[in-house]
């Protein structure tokens, strides 16, 4: 087996840290990543919104407990930070039909409008 292949990979994910580490100290970085016309007010509201989307994408469904593993953050966190999405109107919050405990969250129009005004990350 070729190790030289695997050091190399290591390498360029521990440069590309590196740059993230850097880019994150920067004043502003936040400013940068959400939209400045508005449609985004928060980057813990487009993280929400990238994880129902990803959920979406796979053919799932999203609940609050799949947002909070996306974000690597607590349930109640996650909670919080939803529930604030679904005010904005970029999230519909529904209970499941098979399970009540779980609630199903899905992208308004007006959330598939603010991710489509983002580029992807």
């Amino acid at each position: 087996m070729c190790y030289a292949h695997i050091v190399s990979r290591y390498s360029q994910l521990d440069e590309l840290l590196v740059r993230i580490h850097i880019v994150r100290q920067r004043p502003g970085w936040r400013r940068r990543l959400i939209d400045a016309s508005g449609s985004v007010p928060s980057l813990s509201t487009l993280r929400v919104l990238r994880a129902v989307e990803q959920r979406e994408k796979a053919g799932l469904s999203a609940s609050v407990g799949e947002v909070a593993e996306y974000m690597a953050v607590e349930h109640s966190t996650a909670s919080r930070t939803v529930a604030n999405v679904v005010a904005a109107g970029l999230l519909t919050k529904t209970h499941d039909a098979e399970d009540q405990r779980r609630c199903v969250l899905t992208l308004t129009d007006a959330g598939r409008m603010a991710l489509a005004s983002r580029c992807p990350l």
